[in-house]
């Protein structure tokens, strides 16, 4: 489902942060023996690690604090490091490049980076195709050989591999490429190409025979999802500003709908629907496949979303689904059938179907259908209809599971799908075409599998290969005990030959939030950490999706302590069975995650050997005045709205409980043209964690060159930087 798929990429990177970072001449992987003698050695410079800090990290630059300070609901909130907020400053410039050649040449220095560096090229240079989008029997998709450092685009005759042709091709570290929208006909694709893989893009038009773009381009492209009308005469888009003289934080409330012809020039561009002016909701349409239907969703942020339907024969003539508080839809229009996802009534989800005929369609709840009702122990994610069945995943024990039914809601069938794992990007519109989707576990890589509409029998139909070993890895799933009784779960990898005598050095990885589920997804960057004796934990926090809304609205807002309090329980009931202990724990997030960890870092420094926190939100003071930080009030509240949200928020945010104390060891990992959570808040963190440690651990600022929040786009860049987080994370932690 398009839409619910781009609403949660507006924040979270938590799968490309951990996953495909996480999507981030070689040696094979050490033995388990080798790996026991490196961790002794490791240990041995661990113990000495004054002496090695003295002689490879040089002393942190002045980071200059002042008396700035923010005054909200009669309290005054100190914000000593403002003046590191605009990078546009010689003075923030200087101090950035002085902190980032001071990592590097630490990280350098390090014993095992070459090692993990080697290992890791070994692992991640590895195909990779996405889900592909067929178009009058041409598929369109992504791919990426063995040996290349960015994906490329093709086409292909479907069922005719060897049609297969390059469209799109990006070979600097300058451009990535987006997102492809390949026109009905199959004979024009829309496209976008990102600078240095930030959220901003331009939109441009290809015509597939030739594979020449035409005169079309669009700029401020960031959120567009053309939606092209059947004869590939136009597209509806979102249209994103990029005049400077809007604010940054204020653009979101500035988009607008539009309408792009073909062969004409962006500036004669109709707008369909008019800017919201309103910066914490959003906005995009989608097109019924006969072109009769206009689908117009606003999010109010995570909070729910509203429907209105438009008849583009009748100009003018919509139809309204009533809102309401904390409740969502996802529409698919087929003909005059509209089908619902929706968690109305129901936290866990559920598929409904109502019918559009007659004048005046009535789209209450008392005129629905109900398909797929809600279920106790499952959570609908995704759904698509081809011909006469209705294809659902569900989540359920935080693993995919897919059903089929009759469009009268009838069970036909459940898909044994090849592993316990993540399905996802679903896509399918024609029988005789099928449904295609990947599929991915903590061993298998994402593949893509076929699914035939009418025998329902599944085939691969691209698998991918990988060298890690994936038999030597054990994998099971644990459940801790959070302080207010709540269940959370985790899935925790180890080496079958790792000790579990409370040594391991090891890795929790956490988000939490935004109702993103962290489901079983391979990821080959973890396995020289396993190989040498480390854990890598994925932790199932409040926030997420894994358990319906309800589990969403359980981490959100006011309760937003309860995600953090997760996390710790997730560490402590790993001390307590001795995986590990907290001299040797790590705990590693990205995006909102890094919100995640940067609470762990102020809150718990005690349970914690080291903190790994990448592109964060860590002044929440502050946050929504920068980047896209609006569109995410309706999950985090702001200090602007309620003096409720405003405690709540003062808590926890990190830079704001920044004290003087014994901090782990901690790296802060930055990108340079990251245009959705702003640097600004890994630079004021580093300073202020820097200035208020008493402990003699390296606190230290990595920013990754032509990289948005997503990561550098990179094979080699992404190696590059994990090599820096395990080499890291060996020396800090504690090994035996």
């Amino acid at each position: 489902m398009k839409k619910l798929l781009s609403t949660i990429m507006i924040l979270s990177s938590c799968m490309l942060i951990s996953c495909a970072t996480t999507s981030s001449a070689s040696n094979e992987p050490e033995t388990a023996g080798d790996s026991n003698m490196t961790s002794s050695n490791v240990s041995e410079t661990a113990d000495s690690a004054n002496t090695y800090f003295s002689e490879y990290l040089d002393p942190a630059p002045d980071n200059h604090p002042g008396e700035d300070y923010d005054e909200l609901w009669g309290e005054k909130v100190p914000d000593p490091y403002r003046w590191l907020e605009d990078i546009s400053k010689p003075e923030v410039q200087a101090w950035v490049k002085t902190q980032d050649l001071r990592t590097r040449k630490y990280l350098e220095n390090l014993p095992l980076r070459e090692q993990f560096t080697a290992e890791l090229s070994d692992l991640m240079y590895y195909p990779f195709v996405a889900t592909p989008i067929v178009r009058n029997g041409r598929a369109f998709f992504k791919a990426r050989g063995s040996g290349d450092e960015k994906s490329i685009v093709y086409v292909e005759e479907l069922n005719h591999p060897e049609t297969r042709r390059a469209l799109i091709v990006s070979e600097d570290s300058t451009t990535a490429i987006g997102n492809i929208y390949p026109s009905p006909n199959g004979k024009l694709l829309a496209y976008t190409l990102k600078p240095n893989n930030a959220d901003q893009a331009t939109v441009y038009v290809m015509d597939v025979d030739t594979g020449k773009n035409l005169s079309d381009k669009i700029e401020g492209g960031r959120y567009a999802g053309p939606e092209w009308l059947q004869d590939g005469s136009g597209f509806y888009y979102t249209y994103f500003p990029i005049d400077p003289a809007i604010p940054v934080d204020q653009r979101p409330g500035m988009t607008d709908v539009r309408f792009h012809k073909i062969g004409t020039d962006e500036s004669v561009d109709t707008v369909i629907i008019p800017a919201l002016h309103d910066a914490t909701k959003f906005h995009a349409v989608d097109i019924s496949n006969d072109d009769h239907w206009l689908d117009y969703v606003i999010h109010d942020g995570w909070n729910g979303n509203s429907l209105k339907l438009i008849d583009r024969t009748k100009s003018g003539v919509s139809f309204d689904l009533p809102a309401k508080p904390e409740t969502t839809y996802t529409p698919l229009i087929l003909g005059n059938m509209l089908y619902l996802l929706t968690n109305d009534n129901a936290p866990n989800y559920r598929i409904v179907k109502v019918s559009l005929s007659g004048k005046q369609p009535d789209l209450s709840e008392s005129a629905w259908q109900e398909l797929v009702p809600e279920s106790k122990d499952a959570v609908v994610q995704d759904f698509t209809v081809i011909g006469d069945k209705l294809f659902v995943v569900t989540l359920k024990d935080v693993v995919n599971e897919l059903n089929v039914y009759d469009l009268s809601g009838n069970h036909l069938k459940h898909i044994d799908l090849p592993d316990k794992g993540t399905l996802g990007s679903l896509f399918g519109r024609d029988k005789a075409e099928g449904l295609y989707f990947k599929f991915t576990s903590y061993k298998l890589p994402a593949g893509v599998y076929r699914l035939d509409p009418n025998s329902l029998e599944l085939t691969v139909w691209f698998e991918i290969e990988t060298k890690a070993k994936t038999g030597d890895i054990i994998s099971e799933q644990l459940f801790a005990t959070s302080k207010d009784g709540t269940k959370v779960p985790m899935f925790v990898l180890r080496h079958k030959d790792t000790k579990l005598d409370g040594t391991a050095p090891t890795i929790i990885y956490g988000y939490g939030g935004f109702n993103v589920s962290i489901s079983p997804s391979f990821n080959p960057a973890i396995y020289p950490w396993l190989e040498k004796g480390g854990i890598f934990v994925y932790s199932v926090l409040r926030g997420g999706s894994e358990y319906g809304e309800t589990w969403h609205q359980a981490g959100m807002k006011l309760k937003k302590q309860n995600v953090f309090d997760d996390y710790y329980a997730v560490a402590e009931h790993l001390i307590s069975q001795k995986y590990t202990r907290r001299e040797s724990l790590a705990a590693y997030g990205g995006s909102n995650g890094g919100l995640l960890t940067g609470a762990a870092l102020t809150q718990r420094p005690d349970l914690y050997g080291a903190i790994v926190c990448a592109v964060p939100l860590l002044d929440m003071i502050r946050y929504h005045l920068f980047g896209s930080g609006r569109t995410w009030i309706g999950e985090y509240g702001s200090v602007e709205q309620s003096e409720a949200e405003f405690k709540a928020i003062r808590a926890y945010s990190p830079y704001s409980n920044v004290k003087k104390t014994a901090y782990p060891a901690v790296l802060f990992l930055g990108a340079d043209s990251d245009d959705r959570v702003d640097p600004m808040h890994a630079r004021k963190m580093t300073a202020a964690i820097q200035d208020a440690t008493t402990s003699d651990k390296p606190v230290i600022l990595r920013i990754e060159k032509n990289s948005g929040h997503s990561g550098a786009d990179m094979i080699h860049q992404r190696i590059a930087q994990w090599a820096d987080i395990y080499a890291f994370l060996r020396e800090v932690l504690k090994t035996e």
